[in-house]
């Protein structure tokens, strides 16, 4: 799998056009807000995350940084939400070329693989603690980035350890068949929590179940754009619960989401440490 650490796919679904993106950077830099536990300062550098608008569960992050006193740079900007809390146990972590932003992967619940999600605040995150075989509750959000009802309640599986493991016991039933005798693996999803990994290590293909459904407008003045936002809970196995955002764009012909809809999508997974002090909000302008 590829780490890709370039947020073009994640921005350009919730800005009408990417141009947009300095902008928004400006703003954030002039009006957002910050917390204690989003600044991080040694003895030579300090690096503060700022968020706008300050009272949204989705908004626009930047990272600022530089020599203690001195003047302080952007460093990276990218989509920033509020999530639902799991604890999980860390496996390992990926940093960034810029050394503040990263990928953590963690095992949830009973799954066999672990969970990669983009962390935005890895430059603290590193400092609270991701060893591996820590336990660490995080904040687990998800920005889709294509959705549509779903449209098959069974899919036909014909290779893979699922397929084997069927072929194994169909051949042990029946004695005289060979493995050409064998057939396909009919499984049935109504319902099911499907979660699946793709080519990049923080994208993953689901099919959920919505529950409760918001909407709300993000973005500039100029255009913002529609988002809707659920919880859900994804994968049989992992039992993560995921607050969901949902460009309107990113929903197939037009596609509304309402409760107890079965949904397939893709989304890119985004997660950091629980805030110490996640009620501590301050609204200050950095120069």
């Amino acid at each position: 799998m590829k780490h890709e650490e370039v947020l073009v796919k994640p921005w350009s679904c919730i800005l009408k056009n990417l141009k947009e993106l300095p902008a928004v950077m400006a703003v954030v830099v002039n009006e957002g807000g910050t917390r204690p536990a989003w600044q991080v300062k040694d003895e030579h550098n300090e690096n503060i995350f700022m968020a706008w608008p300050k009272d949204t569960l989705l908004r626009a992050g930047i990272i600022i940084g530089g020599e203690i006193e001195g003047k302080l740079e952007p460093k990276a900007i990218f989509p920033f939400m509020e999530g639902f809390p799991n604890t999980m146990r860390v496996e390992g972590s990926y940093a960034y070329e810029n050394g503040l932003e990263g990928e953590v992967a963690c095992f949830a619940g009973n799954a066999k693989e672990p969970l990669w999600f983009y962390d935005p605040l890895f430059f603290r995150d590193k400092k609270v603690d991701l060893t591996e075989g820590v336990e660490q509750t995080f904040y687990l959000s998800g920005l889709c980035m294509g959705m549509r009802r779903a449209l098959l309640d069974e899919i036909t599986i014909t290779s893979g350890p699922h397929y084997e493991a069927h072929a194994k016991k169909w051949l042990a039933e029946n004695p005289g068949k060979t493995r050409l005798d064998v057939p396909a693996l009919k499984v049935d999803i109504h319902g099911k929590r499907l979660l699946a990994p793709t080519n990049i290590t923080t994208e993953y293909q689901a099919r959920v179940v919505v529950e409760e459904v918001e909407e709300f407008m993000f973005g500039p003045d100029t255009g913002p754009e529609k988002i809707y936002r659920f919880v859900a809970t994804f994968g049989d196995e992992e039992k993560v619960r995921i607050l969901l955002f949902v460009p309107e764009k990113v929903c197939f012909n037009g596609y509304v989401p309402h409760k107890d809809d079965e949904v397939d999508l893709i989304f890119w997974l985004q997660g950091r440490v629980v805030d110490i002090n996640p009620e501590d909000v301050v609204k200050e302008t950095v120069q």
